[in-house]
């Protein structure tokens, strides 16, 4: 047995550890984008990607063997090593095709795959040549190709329901698959198996024995395994500790740190968020940040969106699985306990807006829904009695997304929409609508499409008889809240898009955070200011006394509404 190395890639580099004398080695990457699956090659190199960006490493010498750019938003997606010894990999979300050659070394462009979804979840090669990869999240299939004949097939089975084409190569070096899996990268135990070979489908099998190439879940996916008696059991780069079957390695490294998802203001006046990858939540106030710790379930999620209830209570609504946390103001923290896992609705896999109706109290909370799936719901939970109901988007707009609610005096919802499908589902609705609904009624008043083409209206706010709303191309627009009517259009798209969180209202006015300014309006008039912004802008808001906090990566910053050196101007 050689020598052996455990390498983890996480965001912004890579750990390198000797799994004999625990010494760790770590290797700083060009960007900061996230790693969404790595492979150790059959020479003992290590491949993976971030962002656009494929690299491949020799983890013995600590050098890189090569790093090439591919034109999309995460070249690295899946991967596999072909039998030739090249290393074939699959991009997110446009399906590029790229073969890596270690020995030259450099990278060649092959076909896309066609698919109507952006996510290949898996990817096994055969010996006679063929590469597979399970696509599709709406649709699920399994795209063949063969890179020396450039030949293509496409293997499905018509199936009930939504899932993704599940491949998997088998330690016989034969390669299994099932037509559909319910998760993008692993089987599903109730799904029949196939063997595939020259791009076909062989003969149904049987379940392989083998133990597959890739273990753990989630961010704790390994591929591989140490050869000895001495097995790697489990990772957590958070505890920095890696665990093996009869020792425990600890390991160090820097990092600036995760980046931080959107904030609200707590009503004991202090600034509540978290952390993004791994989800941890945080206080801070102008005396300093506490971090206060992980939450049950929240793995390598994020709280998206926050309610306050009351002096007492907030909700925070997580991605991924739409989970609702409650928080108490007046009890400390406490794992598992508060803030506590209250529930869970898919129906609302990411959220991205919510609120407590003024008069009812009860949570309304919204957002997109999970893999495969267009059109998320908008769901109200009762704190009273603890119960959820769920408005489908078939009852109020099909094929659309809730991303931002308000409430009129009268206790109506506003509602705007996304019509993207971040699931991987095609994309059947063409604009993102306003709408309202007669809360007393639970009944859809009126819906107008403000901008056609416009796919998604991130934020909206009312106050009196008018509302603001901010489009993702950044066209501020003033509606009327009984006729929807939109008119006062100001384009701010040269000052970046809006930020998740970026809307932040005191009164009759709002400020609307984009990448590099902040624009402050008055809901009623409609005027409009800026401030320009030198650092980039991620994510936000929330008002406490006279200042504005909001994100720039990993960096919580802060703006005096009073004014200092700065003023506002005019666009």
């Amino acid at each position: 047995m050689g020598e052996e190395r455990i390498v983890i890639a996480a965001k912004g580099f890579i750990l390198i550890t000797n799994p004999k004398t625990g010494k760790t080695q770590q290797l700083q990457l060009d960007n900061r984008e996230y790693p969404y699956v790595s492979f150790a090659t059959s020479a003992g190199l290590f491949c993976s990607g971030a962002g656009p960006d494929f690299y491949c490493l020799n983890p013995f010498s600590g050098k890189w063997v090569f790093k090439g750019r591919v034109q999309d938003e995460a070249a690295v997606f899946a991967i596999t090593e072909g039998c030739n010894g090249f290393i074939y990999f699959v991009s997110y979300p446009n399906l590029l095709v790229r073969e890596f050659n270690p020995a030259k070394p450099k990278l060649r462009t092959l076909p896309s795959l066609h698919a109507e979804s952006g996510y290949a979840g898996t990817m096994a090669s055969g010996n006679d040549g063929w590469i597979y990869a399970g696509i599709g999240t709406e649709i699920p299939s399994i795209s063949a190709f063969h890179p020396k004949t450039g030949k293509q097939t496409s293997i499905s089975q018509h199936t009930d329901g939504i899932g993704t084409g599940y491949v998997r190569k088998g330690n016989d070096g034969r390669v299994y698959a099932q037509y559909k899996s319910a998760a993008l990268r692993s089987c599903d135990p109730s799904e029949p198996w196939i063997e595939l070979s020259g791009g076909n489908v062989l003969r149904p099998t049987v379940e392989p024995l083998e133990g597959h190439e890739y273990w753990g879940a989630g961010f704790h996916t390994c591929h591989g395994q140490l050869a000895g008696a001495e097995k790697l059991e489990s990772f957590d780069l958070t505890e920095k500790k890696l665990k093996l079957t009869n020792k425990i390695i600890q390991v160090s490294y820097e990092t600036p740190g995760a980046e931080l998802s959107t904030l609200t203001a707590g009503p004991d006046g202090k600034l509540y968020g978290t952390s993004m990858h791994p989800l941890m939540l945080f206080r801070a106030d102008q005396k300093g940040t506490e971090l206060l710790g992980s939450l049950e379930q929240g793995g390598g999620g994020n709280i998206c969106t926050y309610a306050v209830l009351n002096q007492d209570t907030m909700f925070g609504s997580a991605y991924a699985g739409g989970k609702v946390y409650e928080f108490s103001f007046n009890k400390p923290y406490a794992f598992n306990e508060n803030p506590r896992l209250i529930l869970k609705a898919d129906a609302v896999h990411r959220p991205r807006a919510s609120a407590i109706h003024p008069f009812e109290k009860q949570l309304i909370f919204s957002g997109f829904p999970g893999y495969g799936k267009r059109g998320g719901s908008v769901c109200v939970y009762d704190p009273a009695t603890r119960e959820l109901t769920t408005i489908s988007p078939e009852a109020l707009l099909p094929d659309q997304s809730t991303v931002s609610l308000a409430f009129d005096a009268s206790g109506n919802l506003f509602g705007s929409t996304s019509v993207r499908t971040p699931g991987g589902a095609a994309e059947l609705a063409e604009s993102a609508s306003l709408y309202k609904i007669n809360w007393m009624a639970k009944k859809l008043d009126r819906m107008i499409v403000p901008f056609r083409y416009e796919k998604e209206i991130p934020h909206i706010c009312v106050f009196g008889n008018a509302g603001l709303g901010m489009t993702q191309s950044s066209i501020l627009f003033q509606f009327d809240c009984d006729s929807l009517a939109s008119a006062n259009v100001l384009d701010w798209l040269p000052y970046g898009q809006p930020v998740r969180g970026g809307c932040i209202q005191r009164g009759k006015e709002v400020f609307f955070l984009l990448e590099h300014a902040v624009v402050k309006a008055d809901i009623s008039s409609a005027a409009a200011v800026y401030l320009s912004v030198n650092e980039r802008i991620t994510s936000g808001g929330a008002i406490i006394g006279d200042s504005l906090y909001f994100c720039s990566g990993n960096t919580l910053l802060s703006l005096d509404l009073n004014g200092g050196e700065w003023s506002w101007e005019t666009c």
